[in-house]
């Protein structure tokens, strides 16, 4: 890796992926812990990684890009779950952006079901 580049990612390996949150399998649980102990005993390999991940998203590849977001800002709200999350907020506690999208949202099925 380049001297001064100065390329840190956080990582973050989920446990059970694709399962309900706090379920996880032991072999999921072994390969996790393997990556752990090989980043610890080589914090550069980390960074080469990213590197890598980095040049082939530069070079147009969608899924490293993807990834790159993923990890960076967290894989984008699906609709159904922005659904489940402002019924479980009252609102009091939802910005003026998050009001006025919600009264948007509102009008337009309105709109829709009006004949």
């Amino acid at each position: 890796m380049p001297p001064g580049l100065g390329l840190t990612i956080r990582y973050h390996l989920q446990p059970g992926t694709g399962k309900k949150p706090g379920t996880t399998n032991q072999k999921t649980d072994r390969i996790r812990a393997a990556f752990v102990r090989m980043f610890d005993a080589d914090p550069r390999k980390l960074d080469q990684m990213a590197l890598a991940c980095w040049q082939k998203a530069a070079d147009g590849d969608v899924s490293a890009q993807t990834f790159i977001r993923d990890t960076m800002d967290g894989r984008p709200i699906q609709r159904s779950d922005i659904s489940i999350a402002q019924q479980h907020r009252p609102s009091e506690e939802l910005s003026d952006e998050e009001l006025a999208a919600r009264i948007a949202e509102l009008e337009a099925e309105q709109a829709g079901t009006a004949h």
